[in-house]
C-alpha cells in the first residue's frame, strides 16, 4: 500500500506528481485482521512531485483514529526510524489491524448477528527531525471487516507504548548511523586516534614483504655488526633501535655502512634503508636531480668556512683605494706628490746653514784658497733670502735653487712640502 506525502502542501497523495488525495469519498482502504506495510514517500509538488528523503535522523509515524474523535485512542499505528537505501525508494512502516480497538468499531465479539462490514477512519502522518515534529493533514481510510479470521493472533493496543528519551535518541543515532555513506563511516573512523587509513597501496606493499627476511631487532650497529655471516641470507632486514632504521644485508657488496665482525672476502655489508627501501645515496641522488639542488661537498664547506663574515665579491680599484685610505697614517700619494718627490734630490736636506754651504765649496774646490783670494785676502758673505754669494775682492755670485736635472739650492716651497711628505 502506498502513499506520497506533498512536503509543500501536506495533502497525502494517491500517487506522486499527481493532486487526487485520500478523501471520505476516496479513502484509503485497509482489511481489519491483516498485518500489512504502508510504503510511504514524501515529495514536494512545487518541485514537480520527485522523491526526496527526509534527514537521516527522522522517525515517522502513521496513526489511525475514530473519525472525529482528535483526542480519542489509536485505533493503531506505525512507525519507522530506518531510511531507505536511496532516494528512489519509500519508507516502510508496518502496521498491526489486529488491535483491540478495531474489534471495538467493527462489532468483532464473537456474536455475527452484530458485525460492521467497515468504518471509515481518520490518519495522519508525522515525522520528528531532531525533536522538531511535522505532520500531513488529515486523511481518510476505510478499514474493512475481513471474512477468514482466526490465524491473526491475539489482539494489541492501537495505541503504541511510548519508549523513554534514552530509547528514542538511541534509535535516533543508530538510525543515522545505519544509513552513512562509505565515504562517511571511512572519515567518522579515521577521525578517531590511531585508526590512520591504510591504502591499496600500502595494503600491495606489506603483502609484497618477505616476512622470512626480517629478523629480530637489535639495539645498536654494534650488535648489528655481531650477527655472523653463516646466520644470514642475502637481503635479509633488521631494525636497528638507535637508529630508528632498517638495515638490509647484501651479501655481494663490497661496500656499506655495517659489515660483520666475522665478515670474510671483503663482502657482505649491511646497507641502512632510508625511506622506502633506498639508500643515502640513492636519495642524494634523487635530491640532487632537481633545479638548484647542487652538490655540497667537503671541500666546498670548507672553503666556506674560511671566508670571513659579511666578505664581498672582488673589489674594484676604487673600493679597494677607499678601503685603503680608511686606515690611519694611509693618505692618498697623489701623482702631483709622486711627480715632486722624482724631483727631489736623494740625500737632499732642508735650508743649510752658510757654514754648511762653505764645507760643500770647499770640498767641491779641493781646498781653501778661493776663501783667500790667492795673495790678498776676500771676503764672502751669503744673503740666504736673495741665495747672494757677495764677494769682497770679485763678483756676487747668486747661487740657484735645485732642478730635476742640476743641483742647487733647495727652494723654500719644496723644503715646506718635503716636511708635509
Amino acid at each position: 500500500m502506498k502513499l506520497y506525502v506533498d512536503l509543500d502542501s501536506g495533502a497525502v497523495l494517491v500517487q506522486a506528481g499527481f493532486t487526487r488525495e485520500y478523501t471520505e469519498t476516496n479513502p484509503l482502504t485497509l482489511k481489519r485482521g491483516d498485518s500489512t506495510t504502508l510504503e510511504i514517500g514524501f515529495v514536494r509538488s512545487l518541485s514537480g512531485g520527485v522523491l526526496e528523503l527526509l534527514d537521516p535522523s527522522a522517525s515517522i509515524t502513521v496513526g489511525l483514529k475514530e473519525q472525529g474523535k482528535y483526542e480519542g485512542d489509536y485505533l493503531t499505528s506505525g512507525t519507522t526510524l530506518t531510511q531507505p537505501a536511496t532516494a528512489s525508494d519509500l519508507y516502510q512502516i508496518p502496521l498491526n489491524l489486529n488491535t483491540v480497538e478495531l474489534n471495538t468499531l467493527l462489532n468483532n465479539d464473537g456474536d455475527d448477528t452484530n458485525d460492521i462490514e467497515s468504518i471509515l477512519a481518520m490518519f495522519e502522518v508525522s515525522w520528528n527531525v531532531g525533536g522538531v515534529i511535522a505532520s500531513s493533514q488529515t486523511s481518510y481510510v476505510r478499514v474493512y471487516h475481513d471474512v477468514i479470521q482466526g490465524n491473526e493472533g491475539v489482539p494489541t493496543s492501537g495505541t503504541p507504548a511510548y519508549p523513554s528519551a534514552t530509547d528514542v535518541q538511541q534509535a535516533v543515532t543508530d538510525a543515522a548511523n545505519a544509513y552513512k555513506t562509505e565515504a562517511e563511516v571511512k572519515t567518522a573512523y579515521e577521525n578517531n586516534a590511531n585508526t590512520n587509513a591504510f591504502t591499496d597501496s600500502e595494503q600491495a606493499k606489506l603483502a609484497s614483504i618477505d616476512a622470512t627476511h626480517y629478523l629480530s631487532p637489535v639495539q645498536g650497529t654494534t650488535n648489528l655488526s655481531a650477527l655472523t655471516e653463516a646466520s644470514l641470507t642475502d637481503k635479509a632486514r633488521v631494525y636497528v633501535e638507535d637508529e630508528l632504521s632498517d638495515y638490509f644485508y647484501d651479501e655481494t657488496a663490497g661496500s656499506g655502512d655495517v659489515s660483520p665482525d666475522d665478515q670474510t672476502g671483503g663482502t657482505g655489508w649491511w646497507k641502512k634503508v632510508a625511506v622506502d627501501g633506498e639508500t643515502s645515496a640513492s636519495i642524494k641522488t634523487k635530491y640532487e636531480s632537481n633545479a638548484n639542488t647542487n652538490t655540497f661537498t667537503d671541500s666546498e664547506q670548507s672553503k666556506l668556512s674560511g671566508i670571513e663574515s659579511n666578505a664581498t665579491a672582488d673589489q674594484t680599484d676604487a673600493e679597494i683605494k677607499t678601503a685603503y685610505e680608511n686606515n690611519s697614517d694611509t693618505n692618498a700619494f697623489t701623482d702631483a706628490e709622486q711627480t715632486k718627490l722624482s724631483g727631489v734630490e736623494s740625500g737632499a736636506t732642508a735650508d743649510q746653514t752658510g757654514a754648511e754651504i762653505e764645507a760643500l765649496i770647499d770640498a767641491e774646490l779641493g781646498s781653501t784658497d778661493w776663501k783667500t783670494g790667492g795673495s790678498g785676502s776676500t771676503d764672502l758673505s751669503y744673503t740666504a733670502s736673495t741665495r747672494e754669494l757677495a764677494s769682497s775682492s770679485g763678483n756676487n755670485v747668486t747661487l740657484p735653487e735645485a732642478t730635476v736635472s742640476d743641483a742647487g739650492l733647495m727652494a723654500s716651497a719644496d723644503k715646506t712640502k718635503l716636511d708635509g711628505v
